[in-house]
């Protein structure tokens, strides 16, 4: 996608107390790479500030040769900057990153010092491509077991909830893949920034399990598309780049990469005023606004979507797909049909609980949802992850195999509104580690002497 790039320096320069300085030279650079579409080979190093530093820093601003945690923390005056540092997987997230997030964003958003939260990616090419579904297997499959596999998805939704209900400005910068547990880290804050690069999805009903994080909280509200844009998204896995996600409400703001480390400069000049839409305003300096004739993809797509996501049921979607011969309907068609029917119907049901949920509820869902896909007996889950990621064969065994043998029964196991088990604790009480309930929710991996205690 092409963006004209609107310079608009002088008016950021007036809505601080101190002077700016303008960078001329980089906002060129920025222009030449984005006319010549050079931004796949844009790297830190070409583009970061002058002598690497940035003024209000005690440290060099780029940490990117510091790889000894899996989250790099920089500091540049009241913005704090988190920095996802696990390149080689995608910056997987994985229990230690939340170990060391939650904390950290805890002790921001109740000091004085803090008034934006930035969230970014050591590397371009990748946010955050999801949790780290492989460990969480390994983990549950372990012999013997020493860990509860819910332990992870508990203490993620609650870094979901942190993030969503900050009293400070949360900044997301989405460069490069942002899905899964990504979207779980970005799409809760106040301010979700696209770049060129951007690839935003919900695929998890193609290896077995459901649309989780709160996600779909945002998405049955989106003030573009709707329910049905909602249902296209969760069912399918449709991947979304960044004029998509502007025109439907997912990001907030366009700015291209080059421009990000400047973006923080920039942020961390604010005194006065440092409110969440004093940061809002910096932001927008910086974003770059769309040709106005360049309709995003989604919006072409958009007339299909409300016709053939309207319906309330999958066998109703698939049945108005497969009467349209288009290619939009017959990749979405294909989509559906190779994911789990099972985790199909139980998005749709959760869809219908989101629509009128606030993001605790939705979250709190989530995670008795999870509880029920993790305990392994009633989900196909671990063949999913198995098939798609660990084997990587390709050739899931459903079951059941196809949505007619998905009984309303079944997606009540998962979807229950009673007696639901809490996720915003330390950590799990006392009556959660009882014997009946864990023979409950484990039986099918502990024996009774393996039941992890707390």
């Amino acid at each position: 996608q092409m963006f004209s790039l609107r310079s608009s320096t002088h008016r950021l320069c007036s809505s601080t107390n101190k002077s700016l300085v303008c960078h001329s030279r980089h906002i060129m650079t920025t222009s030449r790479l984005l006319k010549k579409k050079e931004y796949a080979s844009w790297t830190t190093d070409s583009l970061r500030p002058s002598d690497k530093w940035m003024p209000g820093t005690s440290r060099p601003y780029a940490m990117y040769g510091d790889t000894a945690s899996s989250i790099v923390f920089e500091e540049a005056a009241g913005v704090k900057v988190a920095v996802l540092n696990r390149p080689k997987v995608l910056n997987a997230l994985n229990e230690e990153m939340i170990d060391i997030l939650t904390p950290n964003i805890h002790k921001w958003q109740n000091g004085n010092s803090t008034y934006a939260i930035v969230l970014r990616s050591i590397n371009p090419k990748a946010f955050c491509a999801g949790g780290d579904i492989k460990a969480v297997v390994n983990a549950a499959v372990q012999v013997p077991r020493k860990t509860n596999p819910l332990e992870f998805f508990r203490k993620e939704y609650q870094l979901n909830h942190l993030i969503g209900s900050s009293k400070i400005a949360v900044v997301s910068f989405m460069e490069g893949i942002t899905m899964g547990g990504g979207v779980g880290l970005s799409i809760h804050g106040d301010f979700r920034v696209a770049s060129e690069n951007t690839v935003f999805a919900m695929p998890e009903t193609a290896i077995g399990f459901f649309p989780d994080v709160g996600a779909t909280h945002r998405l049955t509200k989106l003030p573009v598309g709707g329910m049905p844009l909602a249902r296209y998204l969760c069912l399918t896995g449709a991947r979304l780049d960044a004029a998509d996600l502007i025109d439907v409400g997912i990001c907030t703001h366009f700015v291209p990469v080059a421009r990000l480390p400047f973006l923080i400069e920039y942020l961390s000049m604010l005194h006065d005023d440092t409110s969440k839409a004093a940061v809002g305003d910096i932001i927008s300096h910086s974003h770059a606004e769309r040709l106005a004739d360049d309709k995003s993809n989604v919006m072409k797509d958009m007339d299909k979507i409300q016709k053939h996501f309207s319906p309330s049921t999958v066998e109703e979607i698939v049945e108005s797909l497969q009467s349209d011969s288009s290619e939009f309907a017959k990749k979405a068609l294909h989509a559906i049909q190779a994911s789990s029917p099972l985790s199909l119907k139980v998005t749709m049901k959760q869809l219908e609980f989101a629509e009128k949920s606030t993001l605790e509820q939705c979250l709190q869902m989530d995670y008795n949802i999870a509880a029920q896909y993790v305990s392994g007996t009633k989900s196909d889950f671990y063949e999913g992850v198995r098939a798609q990621v660990i084997d990587k064969t390709k050739d899931p065994k459903w079951s059941p195999n196809s949505l007619s043998d998905v009984t309303n029964e079944m997606v009540n196991e998962f979807i229950k509104e009673k007696d639901l088990l809490p996720f915003l604790k330390t950590h799990l009480s006392d009556d959660e580690y009882k014997f009946v309930q864990h023979k409950q929710l484990w039986g099918n991996f502990f024996s009774d002497n393996e039941i992890p205690q707390q």
